[in-house]
Order: structure tokens, then sequence, then C-alpha cells
């Protein structure tokens, strides 16, 4: 209904302005509405009789706020698209479980996304940063980022070695202590 009244006040608007440039136009004969010479086939709003300029009033207004409602819309859908676009490039990045962390002195620093299936069997060494040859299943679920049997995405961030590494028992996996080691590692949750 609303549309059906814009678009009539619109066809409306337009025609009064032709009728009002044809009346004005001051046309050689032969030449047309459109011809050389002839005026303007729309004529200027302060030319426009009242009715008219009060239905192209509205009808600007109209528009302005259909404008300022559209781009607020387009800002809230840009917005969630950077968001989404954010997410599928980390998703992109996920890899499958290596089973052990190969990572070298030249990953440090670097995170990685792998999809694991916590388990409470493999060989771990070290407590919260473990070494790089350490079952990353093992230790997540030691770090309790997962529960044996859970499947999840997790985030390994690599870092420096350490002298010594720590063993504890933590969410039924036990971790072995370790002398100096080239590299290390965490792991935690893969907050999206």
């Amino acid at each position: 209904m609303g549309y059906e009244l814009f678009r009539r006040s619109l066809f409306l608007a337009a025609g009064l302005a032709c009728a009002a440039s044809a009346a004005q136009a001051q046309m050689n004969p032969g030449e047309g509405l459109f011809g050389r010479g002839a005026k303007p086939a729309f004529a200027p709003a302060e030319e426009l009789p009242p009715e008219a300029k009060k239905v192209v009033e509205e009808f600007e207004g109209r528009a302005r706020k259909i404008r300022a409602k559209a781009e607020s819309e387009i800002d809230k859908l840009r917005d969630e698209a950077l968001a989404i676009r954010g997410q599928v490039r980390r998703l992109n990045r996920v890899q499958p479980d290596p089973g052990v962390l190969r990572a070298g002195e030249n990953d440090i620093g670097k995170s990685f996304y792998f999809e694991v299936l916590g388990d409470v069997k493999g060989s771990l060494w070290g407590t919260d940063t473990y070494t790089t040859d350490s079952t990353l299943a093992s230790a997540a679920v030691h770090a309790g980022v997962l529960k044996p049997g859970e499947k999840g995405v997790v985030k390994v961030t690599i870092m420096p070695g350490e002298p010594s590494y720590q063993g504890s028992t933590r969410n039924g996996v036990s971790s072995s202590p370790w002398g100096a080691w080239k590299c290390s590692f965490s792991v935690e949750k893969y907050a999206p």
C-alpha cells in the first residue's frame, strides 16, 4: 500500500514537471520536446505548482529516510561480513592432528590450529609448556582444553625452549619431567 502511494506520487510529480516544462518551452516548429533549443523536460522545484512541490518534498523526505535506514543496515551487514570472513580464514587454517608436534625454531611465535581428539595416552613432557615432541592430544587433555574422547579445535603456540620441564598429573594424564629442549608449545581452546 505504501509503495503504491509512493509510486503514484512520483508519477504525479514527474507528470506535473513535464507539463510545466512543456508549457514553458520555447520550441521551433518540428523540433519536438527534446529538440535543439528546448528547455529541460523537468522544471526546477521553485517553478513547480504548490501541490507538485509538496509531493516532491515528501518524496525527498522519504528517500532520505530510506537511504539512512539502508546505510545503517549496510553498516551492520558489513560488520557481520567482516567477522564471518575472519572466522572463515581461521577455520581454513585448521589442520588435522599431527600426533606429535615437530616444530622448529623458525616456528617460534607462530600459532597453529588443529582439530584434535582428546586422549590420555601418549608421550608428554612438561606442564602448561610442553616439549614439541609431546603428543598434542594428550597435552590438550592434560591442559584441560579437551576431555578424553572430546573432539575440538585447539590453538597451539610455539615458544622458545626451556632449560627444564616439570612433570605432573592432571585430568587423568601424567606428563614427565625433562631437561633442556629446543622448542616448546602451549595449547589452548580455540576461541572464534
